[in-house]
């Protein structure tokens, strides 16, 4: 019952503590989570980055894989070309431009031994 008869010059006074109070503790949140959102600002710029990083790369990949796939066959081609109807593939020249055949019968005796 003693607070019914204080002055309200007082109770005022202190309405406007809380006030006050209550003001500063909004502003440091909101200061706290500004500087939260801006470190998030900066880390999810690092994350587009290593993700367009990351999408460059794995398209010079699937290009190199591609690139790859047609060496190979076209190694294969050429490797057809060079071979005789046994399937085997013919000798080239030491000085390299035209594929020789060599006879592989001269390598075996009568048996079918290789020598």
């Amino acid at each position: 019952m003693a607070s019914w008869f204080k002055p309200s010059v007082s109770a005022l006074d202190s309405v406007a503590n809380t006030i006050r109070f209550q003001q500063a503790a909004m502003a440091a949140e909101a200061r706290y989570y500004k500087s939260r959102c801006a470190q998030f600002h900066k880390m999810l710029q690092q994350f587009q980055e290593r993700n367009k990083e990351f999408k460059e790369l794995q398209h010079a990949h699937e290009c190199l894989r591609r690139e790859v796939a047609q060496l190979r066959a076209q190694l294969r081609q050429e490797e057809n070309q060079y071979t005789n109807p046994n399937g085997k593939r013919v000798r080239l020249d030491p000085g390299g431009a035209t594929p020789t055949v060599v006879d592989d019968s001269m390598y075996y005796t009568e048996s079918n031994k290789k020598i």
